[in-house]
């Protein structure tokens, strides 16, 4: 609350008066600076003047919408994370975020670029509780769990351990499943290699016994030729000498 023509003017009546009204009257103006500076916890970069319509519209909304608004002191003091740097800021749209940011402020900041998400979860001790998985929360209450009191706050450093150790076991038994299924595809290259040998082997026995068979039949052929023309020649043999006989009865 602050005085205003020696009254008392509470923000959600500075919400309900025309911006052109606040924005050329200068202890107006004063007033919504300071409320903007209470309410967000710093006054937007930029030209504040060029923009104040833009900006009181958006102060004044929740206001007159009647929602309970969180000052920018209850959004520190209900900060739920812990910077390794106390003295660590630095711009993020507009604006400079510190350890005197809300929790929300470091989320967006954290989870807007997926590429920077893990280098920036490395800026805390402790992580705002809308960024940290399932997975971190649950490791984080784990640690909680064990850790004494003076301990807690430094809960980063454990769970990423966690984390790592996780992932390197996951690597490892990816890679010995890779390992595996390599000897896998080797062993069943080899069983394939032998059985295609064995098939060359017994198609060249099979070709050798074919070749021995034909060898064996033109073999057999031959001699069958020559019983034929042997016998052929001893039958001429004897009729040539039963001829002669012939003749010798003849003239004796």
């Amino acid at each position: 609350m602050t005085l205003y023509k020696n009254k008392v003017m509470t923000k959600e009546e500075l919400a309900i008066k025309q911006g052109s009204e606040v924005r050329h009257n200068q202890v107006l103006f004063d007033l919504f600076q300071q409320f903007i500076l209470e309410d967000w916890g710093s006054i937007p970069a930029g030209c504040f003047g060029c923009d104040f319509n833009k900006h009181f519209t958006n102060w004044a909304k929740p206001y007159k919408e009647g929602k309970r608004v969180e000052t920018n002191k209850t959004r520190i003091m209900n900060a739920d994370y812990i910077l390794k740097d106390q003295d660590y800021k630095t711009f993020y749209k507009g604006e400079v975020l510190s350890k005197n940011s809300s929790s929300e402020e470091w989320a967006k900041f954290i989870t807007e670029n997926k590429d920077f998400t893990d280098m920036r979860k490395k800026l805390f001790k402790r992580l705002p509780s809308t960024v940290s998985t399932d997975e971190e929360k649950a490791i984080e209450n784990e640690i909680l769990g064990i850790l004494e009191d003076e301990k807690k706050e430094d809960l980063t450093p454990l769970v990423d351990a966690k984390l790592e150790a996780e992932k390197a076991e996951a690597e490892k038994a990816e890679a010995e499943k890779a390992e595996a299924e390599k000897a896998e595809a080797a062993k069943a290259e080899a069983e394939k290699a032998e059985a295609e040998k064995a098939e060359a082997a017994k198609a060249e026995a099979a070709k050798a016994e074919a070749a021995k068979t034909s060898e064996t039949n033109k073999s057999d052929d031959k001699k069958k030729t020559t019983d034929k023309s042997k016998s052929k020649t001893e039958t001429v043999t004897k009729e040539t000498g039963d001829a002669v006989d012939d003749n010798d009865d003849l003239l004796g």
